[in-house]
């Protein structure tokens, strides 16, 4: 019988990453780290999760989906790896300015798997912001112009941000991440990016890190950016890669489940547990992220406020 799984984050330094990950929800503040992103949810190979809790302790994430693909799925998907990826990322320097392809451009160059995503923002510095698409009137020539010429930020949509707010960006959107920011990323199960400029900075190893110019150019779809304000309750986005809902709930409150539900649920804020068709219990903490299989019938309980975010697709 498979039940509400937990996993344990993989760490991934990012030569633009903060310490707001280990001080926030590792309890260890004194770690140097530049750790810039955690993988909550992850099916991709080489990094794929491992399961915390119960019987079933140990086991990555495909090895479930390959041993009980029923209880997890309900039938309701003939995959061979997890829809979904869910990770925190702590910009503590801004990222490079990127593009992820779509489905249709993948097929065509026969290179990476699309990358259609959301930001919820957890923490935000005052004045932080992110790049969000490009301007109205940006033609494709004075992109290209503007990339060769290491000019291309005048050319992006800049959008302030703010706590408990959810940035919608499909794939084909020029994008980046703002310094100063912490986000929970939920996204398609995907590591392509397609780098057009890192502000002149070297990476890990002491080097330029590569750009994939050609790449960018090909597969930027959205000019201008698709018109969408973020959104702070709720159904905070409702793809067809996937949905999110936001949900919160007073200490002392639960929320029914009912089987046949498959979701990712983060718990953004807050501490519960989860009980149900399975023995003992299943405790949540602020960033976690648990696996509510479609077999699962029960109750999550917050034991003070809690703010989720479920995530279906």
């Amino acid at each position: 019988m498979i039940y509400p799984i937990k996993f344990e984050p993989i760490l991934v330094e990012k030569v633009w990453g903060g310490n707001s990950i280990c001080r926030k929800f590792l309890n260890n503040p004194s770690d140097n780290r530049k750790i810039g992103e955690s993988w909550l949810l992850s099916d991709i190979p080489g990094a794929r999760s491992r399961i915390v809790n119960g019987e079933l302790k140990g086991l990555r994430i495909n090895e479930i989906v390959e041993k009980y693909p029923s209880e997890l799925f309900g039938g309701k998907f003939a995959l061979g790896s997890f829809p979904l990826m869910i990770k925190i990322i702590d910009a503590g320097d801004r990222l490079s300015l990127q593009v992820h392809p779509d489905q249709k451009t993948c097929e065509e160059t026969g290179k990476g798997n699309p990358k259609t995503e959301c930001w919820y923002i957890l923490e935000a510095k005052p004045d932080s912001f992110i790049y969000k698409g490009l301007k109205e009137g940006v033609t494709p020539d004075q992109l290209r112009q503007g990339i060769e010429n290491s000019d291309c930020e005048r050319l992006l949509q800049k959008v302030h941000v703010k706590p408990g707010e959810c940035h919608f960006i499909p794939s084909g959107t020029f994008h980046a991440i703002g310094s100063g920011i912490l986000i929970a990323e939920i996204q398609q199960p995907s590591d392509t990016t397609y780098r057009v400029y890192d502000w002149g900075r070297m990476g890990q190893d002491g080097s330029p890190r590569q750009l994939h110019i050609k790449e960018a150019l090909d597969c930027i779809k959205n000019m201008p950016d698709p018109a969408n304000e973020p959104t702070t309750e709720g159904r905070l986005v409702d793809a067809d890669e996937f949905n999110v809902d936001k949900k919160s709930l007073a200490a002392g409150e639960g929320l029914k489940w009912d089987k046949g539900d498959l979701a990712a649920v983060f718990a953004a804020e807050g501490e519960g547990s989860i009980k149900g068709n399975f023995q003992g219990e299943v405790k949540y903490g602020p960033g976690e992220c648990i696996i509510l299989p479609y077999c699962f019938e029960g109750e999550i309980k917050a034991a003070e406020k809690t703010d989720m975010l479920i995530s279906r697709v």
